[in-house]
């Protein structure tokens, strides 16, 4: 929550919040299997990868900016 009080920092908030979006959803995914829907969990490890990965282009690009400004 500290980061999304500040105007500079909130992509690093959004980033984050996908990676654990995307850490969370195999463990829900696993949930189902017990139940019987074992094709549920290998499509939330699909999704949870893609959302781990946006987070990480997220805070990837955001670093890259912050280092071309502080480069000028």
């Amino acid at each position: 929550i500290q980061y999304y009080r500040k105007v500079d920092k909130k992509v690093y908030f959004k980033g984050n919040i996908w990676i654990a979006i995307g850490a969370l959803l195999p463990g829900i995914g696993g949930s189902f299997t017990r139940f019987g829907y074992v094709e549920v969990l290998f499509i939330t490890e699909l999704i949870g990868l893609v959302c781990i990965y946006v987070g990480y282009r997220m805070i990837k690009m955001a670093n890259i900016k912050v280092q071309q400004l502080v480069s000028k």
